[in-house]
């Protein structure tokens, strides 16, 4: 993540950002009733790794995305009155949909912003689109734009080994 500060560009570290929001989880938890705390931070973690997922850096957006695997797994395996209890696999899955996440994985425009496709990104982008899938939430649209990419990439044949397409 790029921050702007004063004329000045300095580089800050996902990682690093993750981690100073779990901190302030365990703050807020304490402090306050921590179904609003969870709350709160899970949706600044998902507006940050939607931030790095739109981003004109390649590093960027795969940091993001791995945010957002990581995200998925743990929705997937939360139980009721864990991290992500508040939020559900299918209200997950709507967010992804609301914010065209797919279609900026795998190159599409994003309101002003459009990124090239990246063979990487959507091969790792698989776990992401399987999620989307199991909750109906991956339409026509998002299909052709993973057909069309699949086939004009560089690196298609492993996409498709990857994603089991027949051409």
């Amino acid at each position: 993540m790029l921050i702007v500060h004063a004329g000045m560009h300095q580089e800050v570290d996902n990682a690093a950002v993750v981690q100073l929001l779990e901190s302030l989880r365990h703050i807020l938890v304490i402090a306050g009733p921590p179904k609003v705390a969870h709350e709160v931070i899970d949706r600044q973690l998902l507006a940050f790794v939607r931030r790095c997922l739109l981003s004109p850096f390649f590093n960027k957006r795969l940091h993001g995305l791995t945010d957002l695997v990581r995200i998925i797994h743990t929705v997937q395996r939360a139980a009721p009155g864990e991290t992500f209890a508040w939020m559900s696999q299918h209200a997950l899955a709507t967010w992804l949909r609301e914010h065209s996440i797919i279609a900026a994985l795998l190159g599409a425009r994003v309101g002003s912003l459009k990124h090239g496709a990246h063979a990487e990104l959507t091969s790792r982008a698989a776990s992401v689109l399987k999620f989307s899938a199991m909750h109906n939430m991956v339409d026509e649209a998002t299909l052709l734009l993973l057909w069309d990419q699949v086939r004009s990439l560089p690196r298609a044949p492993s996409v498709v080994k990857l994603w089991r397409i027949r051409p």
